[in-house]
C-alpha cells in the first residue's frame, strides 16, 4: 500500500479525521539506536510516547495513527534473493502485543492503527503478551492496516514538521470479504 501525499497549502485539517505519524524507525535512528527490520523487536509504549512527543504530536480520539518501522523500507531495497528469505524468516518489528499497548491505543481514542509491517505487532508474538489482534479488532472494534508504504509519507512529514494530516481510505467493498486493500491517500 503506498500513500499519495497530496499537499494543499493552508489546508487545515484539524477539523477532519486526521492521521499521525509515529516514525518509530526514524526515531530511534536519530536517538543511535536503529530499530533492525528484519528482528522481532516489540515497540513499547514509552518508545511510541517518546516518538510522538519528538515530532510534537498528540493522539487525540478517532485519529488513524500510522507507525513506520522501516521493515517495508528494508524489503524494497532487498535483492530478490534477500526478498525470497522473507517468505521464510518472517521476524519484524511491531507494536507490544500486552495490555499496556492496547490500553494505551484505547485510552488516546485512536480509531484505527496501520503499519508498514505485515502484522502491526512484533512477529514472533509471545505467549506472555498475548495478541494485540484479539485485544484490538474484536474486543474495541479497531481497524488494523498492514503493510502500507509509509516513506514518502515519513519523508514528507519530516521535511515540513508536520506529522499530521487528512487521512482517507476507502476498501473495497466486497461483500463477506474479510479485508481489503486500504486504498489511503494522506492530504496535508
Amino acid at each position: 500500500m503506498k500513500f499519495a501525499v497530496v499537499v494543499f497549502p493552508g489546508s487545515n485539517c484539524e477539523q477532519d479525521t486526521r492521521h499521525v505519524l509515529a516514525d518509530v524507525a526514524g526515531h530511534l535512528e536519530r536517538a543511535g539506536t536503529p530499530l533492525d527490520p528484519r528482528a522481532g523487536t516489540p515497540i513499547e509504549v514509552p518508545v511510541l510516547q517518546a516518538t510522538l512527543a519528538e515530532a510534537g504530536a498528540e493522539l487525540r480520539a478517532g485519529d488513524v495513527l500510522l507507525v513506520r518501522t522501516g521493515y517495508l523500507t528494508a524489503y524494497k531495497a532487498a535483492s530478490a534473493e534477500e526478498r525470497a528469505d522473507y517468505a521464510v524468516q518472517r521476524d519484524c518489528p511491531g507494536l507490544h502485543a500486552g495490555e499496556a499497548m492496547a490500553e494505551f491505543l484505547w485510552d488516546s481514542g485512536v480509531a484505527a492503527i496501520a503499519t508498514d509491517n505485515p502484522a502491526v505487532e512484533v512477529v514472533p508474538g509471545s505467549r506472555e503478551a498475548g495478541s494485540l489482534h484479539r485485544r484490538l479488532i474484536p474486543l474495541l472494534g479497531f481497524m488494523l492496516g498492514e503493510l502500507f508504504d509509509l516513506d514518502e509519507l515519513a519523508a514528507d512529514c519530516a521535511e515540513d514538521g508536520r506529522s499530521t494530516c487528512l487521512f482517507v481510505a476507502v476498501p473495497l467493498n466486497v461483500p463477506g470479504g474479510v479485508g481489503s486493500p486500504g486504498n489511503a491517500i494522506a492530504v496535508k
